[in-house]
């Protein structure tokens, strides 16, 4: 990264982008970017040629031609020039033109807003097509678009004032937070426009961003977050593997070094080899001597499922802490099934049985239930759903605060986060149905095997403590999602989650 300066504004250049605007230390703009999108949201590649930089007196120069690939082939081109001035005023500028007609989801700019600073806070938006109004950015995970038809935007943040302007497109804003970001972006190219679209060769997509340091002037505040200041503890466990069926004995003795309050397991209720994959599932569970979460995940036949998954969990010798449900076909768990858990707790009594996704926050906030007789409700967590280098990763672990804050003030109950993963396992927005699972090879990230997954899980479970989140359950035991190879040879992170595990989990909400 390189570390530029526009006046008053101190910002890091990192491969063709800007990252972490600042004015008096304080984060005022977390990023602007481009990107090219495919028809399942996935971002493409880009690579930078022609990379001219100009530093100058608090002032600054750049421009560099990106290319676009999809399949090892090169499918699009960027010209793009930035300049930031000693007044404190940057412009970012992009030209793309298609190598060949492409279908995508979005093509252009999109700028990051942190939360601290922002969240509670005002905004003047200048609409292209209604009157300009002035609206709050969110303190609640927004579940839709707090903002829409923006072709500029003016807040106050930490005693200053700060615009930006769009050109090219029509700009609007989502909560991030709904996928693990800890930010608000600002996207070109409104959502009730269809997509996928097609571009075709001779169509060129031309946008600017015009951002400038305003005068001095006094935030406008309707409403802060909450800060949690008093740590609190919570229960931690560790999902199967998806890649080793059978635990060896190193890996066992490695494991039950680490004070889990349980061990998670995935029961596909609908699937016809299920009862033969719980003998396995329940070995592996009953060597590492701890109580079993279990994701029962069901289908429409959903009664006569629970009815022999009850009838089978019986005759075995476990104690079950934690049942989560789902339904296959829904991205929430449905009201019908909610109203079986009476009946769940008859024949469990000593089980919490909880509902929600088997995917992120936003399916909670968008997809709204009564949890009625749940005990919890659950979602799931990884910090690459749109970006993926380390600084990213880092700094989304902000957003669990929110997270586990939001779904409490949506449901009132306690929250679990299961399972909390590197990188996605489903793709619930994907426009090709195929590719609603995502494959153990797209899940894997070789940086689990690296010394920054130690100090990624140090500081997402410490954050976790300053939340009211009752019960995570983190990464897998062994294999590519794991602490350990199948060896029991411990990956970096192993240490880090013993020891805090070791420390600072116990039995909260019972």
């Amino acid at each position: 990264m390189l570390a530029l300066k526009a006046g008053n504004i101190e910002l890091l250049y990192d491969h063709g982008f800007l990252r972490t605007l600042r004015s008096d230390q304080n984060e005022i703009l977390r990023m602007i970017y481009f990107a090219i999108r495919d028809e399942n949201w996935q971002t493409l590649t880009q690579h930078i040629a022609d990379e001219q930089i100009n530093i100058g007196d608090n002032s600054f120069s750049i421009s560099y031609t990106a290319t676009v690939v999809q399949k090892n082939k090169s499918i699009f081109t960027w010209r793009v020039i930035i300049e930031g001035s000693r007044m404190g005023e940057i412009s970012y500028e992009i030209k793309g033109k298609p190598l060949e007609q492409i279908t995508t989801n979005r093509a252009g700019f999109c700028v990051l807003h942190p939360i601290q600073g922002l969240a509670g806070h005002s905004v003047h938006i200048k609409h292209a097509h209604q009157s300009d109004q002035e609206y709050y950015f969110p303190v609640m995970v927004d579940p839709y678009q707090p903002f829409v038809d923006i072709i500029g935007m003016q807040w106050q943040s930490y005693d200053q004032s700060f615009s930006l302007a769009f050109e090219g497109d029509i700009f609007e804003t989502e909560d991030q937070r709904n996928w693990g970001d800890a930010s608000f972006k600002t996207y070109c190219t409104p959502l009730h426009i269809p997509f996928p679209r097609t571009l075709s060769i001779d169509e060129e997509v031309h946008q600017k961003i015009i951002f400038k340091s305003l005068a001095v002037s006094k935030p406008s505040i309707k409403q802060v977050p909450l800060i949690h200041t008093n740590p609190a503890r919570f229960d931690l466990g560790v999902n199967e593997s998806t890649d080793i069926l059978n635990l060896s004995a190193a890996c066992v003795q490695k494991l039950k070094e680490i004070n889990f309050s349980f061990y998670g397991i995935e029961v596909h209720a609908y699937e016809a080899v299920w009862i033969q994959k719980l003998g396995s599932q329940i070995e592996q569970g009953l060597n590492l001597e701890i109580p079993f979460k279990i994701d029962l995940i069901v289908s429409d036949l959903y009664i006569q499922e629970i009815e022999i998954f009850l009838s089978k969990i019986k005759l075995l010798p476990i104690s079950i802490k934690y049942i989560t449900l789902f339904l296959q076909s829904s991205l929430v768990t449905r009201q019908d099934i909610i109203n079986v858990i009476p009946y769940l707790k008859t024949n469990l009594p000593n089980t919490k049985i909880g509902v929600g996704t088997n995917y992120n926050f936003t399916e909670l906030n968008r997809n709204r239930f009564d949890p009625l007789y749940a005990d919890y409700i659950s979602f799931s967590y990884n910090p690459q759903e749109h970006a993926t280098d380390d600084l990213t990763i880092m700094e989304n672990i902000e957003t669990l605060s929110s997270l586990v804050q939001s779904a409490q003030h949506l449901y009132h109950k306690p929250i679990h986060i299961s399972p909390i993963t590197l990188k996605r396992r489903y793709n619930p927005y994907a426009t090709d149905p195929a590719a609603l699972t995502v494959t153990l090879d797209q899940q894997y990230d070789p940086r689990i095997k690296q010394p920054f997954m130690a100090q990624w899980a140090d500081q997402l479970l410490h954050s976790l403590l300053y939340t009211n989140v009752a019960a995570i359950t983190l990464l897998a035991t062994v294999g590519s999602l794991g602490l350990m190879d199948e060896k029991g040879n411990e990956y970096p992170l192993y240490p880090e989650v013993k020891q805090f595990c070791n420390h600072n989990v116990t039995t909260p909400f019972t």
